[in-house]
């Protein structure tokens, strides 16, 4: 639903379209908004089961990244003049604020009594969730998050890339160092250049530099990218997460390049 109204979101700010046809489109993404609002945790914010663990919406249950994307699909709506509830945002917001421990990193849980030293919700297993994470709060303009965090943790994101990609391709989840899962690398990848976007013009080529070098390393000989063996998709999404990262990755002035 999260990315269902993102993809509406640019739509109807990037095509132009009948009246008739943007009211169909708005209808649309009405409708992704009210069952995201109906799917939020109790605690606020959103796990990607939504029934976890076995039980009928409401749940209890919600993880910080989850919740990051879903925030930050509710501020391109609202960019695209689609309306988003404020109640909504405020405890999402709230949720992601409970995830971020001291030291910058977000819990892959939401919950009140934190497990910091747990292997994924140190630094190192937080890495790739904190560009989205850090990216929610910011665009509904939280203060505690600047252009020092989004450079501190896109420094930490290149620099140990390594740390991602000795789980990138495995066939099963979050078994190695600080339980990184596979499939969060191109996930990592995509929002990292969301947040390059947000940087000063100034900063922007440098991390664009590094980001699309990544990228263009670990493009398979048949032209897709892809992080882990899901269903019959995961080349689908793993191409389309660095084909938008790539796009960011793009001088603002062509002719300097």
């Amino acid at each position: 639903h999260a990315y269902a109204l993102q993809t509406i979101s640019t739509i109807l700010e990037k095509r132009p379209m009948t009246d008739e046809r943007r009211a169909e489109w708005e209808t649309l993404a009405a409708l992704q908004v009210r069952l995201l609002v109906s799917y939020e945790s109790l605690r606020g914010g959103w796990g990607y089961y939504s029934t976890y663990p076995h039980t009928r919406p409401p749940t209890h249950w919600a993880t910080s990244f989850m919740t990051a994307s879903v925030l930050i699909a509710f501020h391109d709506a609202q960019e695209a003049g689609i309306e988003v509830p404020r109640g909504t945002v405020a405890t999402a917001l709230r949720a992601v604020n409970i995830a971020r421990s001291p030291d910058g990193a977000f819990t892959y849980t939401v919950r009140y009594i934190k497990e910091p030293t747990a292997e994924p919700n140190r630094g190192a297993g937080s890495m790739s969730r904190s560009q989205a994470c850090n990216l929610s709060l910011y665009l509904w303009d939280d203060p505690k998050v600047t252009n020092a965090t989004f450079t501190r943790w896109l420094d930490r994101l290149i620099s140990r890339i390594g740390w991602m990609d000795m789980e990138r391709k495995r066939p099963t989840a979050h078994t190695g160092q600080y339980q990184i899962a596979s499939y969060y690398y191109y996930y990592a990848l995509y929002y990292a250049g969301r947040v390059i976007d947000e940087l000063p013009a100034d900063q922007r080529p440098f991390y664009q530099g590094q980001l699309a070098q990544i990228l263009i390393d670990r493009q398979d000989g048949d032209g897709s990218w892809w992080d882990f063996p899901l269903y019959d998709y995961f080349q689908s999404y793993g191409t389309a997460y660095a084909i938008m990262s790539l796009q960011r990755c793009l001088p603002d002035d062509p002719d300097a390049q």
